[in-house]
């Protein structure tokens, strides 16, 4: 099981965007920014920076139909969050 401690959260809402309202899903540890955007229509983003080089190690943008990748994608961050956790 992957326990977020140390990282930064931040949750936020907007009404009006590209798909529909927005939830976003922010959380920050060194060297590492994420974002989970879930959006109305039903549409995924998730986006991992490295904050200190600005390197992009993830983005993904899945639409309301592409479930199973919706799933893999988050095993992906999952994935990447533990290996940044254990460094």
């Amino acid at each position: 099981m992957l326990f977020l401690s140390g990282y930064d959260l931040d949750r936020r809402f907007y009404e009006k965007s590209d798909f529909g309202s927005l939830h976003q899903v922010l959380f920050t540890t060194p060297p590492m920014q994420v974002e989970i955007c879930f959006w109305e229509l039903g549409w995924l983003g998730i986006t991992v920076k490295n904050y200190e080089n600005n390197e992009q190690i993830l983005h993904i943008l899945l639409e309301p139909n592409q479930e199973l990748e919706k799933d893999s994608a988050f095993r992906e961050l999952r994935d990447l969050l533990q290996i940044n956790t254990y460094k």
